[in-house]
């Protein structure tokens, strides 16, 4: 597994007991909040895997859950495509669009 984890950005926090992964993401505004959880939903809809999600007016905390018994490279691939995701929210928010 320690193989795997590499492959995740350090901002991945893994739990071993229960096998997951969480993030924090934090925008400068709401519209950029916003704008995450849309493109978000778009990735589940076409990935077809739904993380867990809390979220407030600036942040959103998403949760990978292991599909089988562990981490399995799929849940690796899923996270760096929400991270590929926030980094263009990011990206807008600072040029100023939307």
């Amino acid at each position: 597994m320690a193989e795997k984890q590499q492959q995740s950005s350090s901002e991945w926090k893994v739990q071993e007991h229960v096998q997951l992964m969480f993030r924090r993401f934090d925008f400068s505004a709401y519209d950029e909040m916003r704008n995450f959880l849309d493109e978000l939903g778009e990735l589940s809809e076409k990935e077809e895997y739904y993380p867990d999600l809390t979220f407030s007016r600036t942040h959103v905390n998403v949760t990978v859950k292991a599909r089988g018994e562990e981490l399995a490279q799929a849940d690796f691939d899923f996270s760096a495509k929400v991270d590929a995701v926030a980094s263009g929210i990011a990206l807008r928010g600072t040029s100023g669009s939307n």
